[in-house]
């Protein structure tokens, strides 16, 4: 297989698996009205990402208690963030889901490394 056809088998795998991830967060959603939103943070690099402040919130923007949902929505989140994104310098970012309009926003920061050059005669 070449780097064209592991490209293309790659994103047929990414696609599906943000199906999946988007159907079972949507069937974990139907048992919980009370829930409007969802907001996560990410935060990746050196190979490794991780998820902090998961945040469900009501009509009214109260927290709601909904831990049971952590895997699911990272499940979800992983499959919509772009490749790479726990990569090298990595990235970090926030994605937020509206629970009624079933769309989510995801603000992705990447990390660049710069070189600067500078001469100075002797």
């Amino acid at each position: 297989m070449n780097f064209d056809e592991y490209r293309v088998e790659w994103e047929k795998n990414k696609l599906r698996r943000r199906e999946i991830a988007a159907a079972d967060l949507k069937q974990l959603l139907l048992d919980r009205p009370d829930i409007s939103k969802i907001a996560i943070t990410y935060d990746g690099n050196g190979d490794s990402g991780c998820f902090d402040n998961h945040k469900y919130l009501g009509d009214q923007g109260n927290d709601v208690d909904a831990d049971f949902l952590h895997d699911a929505v990272e499940e979800y989140v992983c499959s919509i963030l772009p490749g790479g994104w726990e990569i090298n310098e990595g990235s970090y970012g926030q994605v937020e889901i509206d629970v009624a309009t079933c769309k989510s926003k995801v603000v992705h920061n990447e990390r660049v490394l710069e070189e600067i050059t500078t001469e100075f005669e002797v």
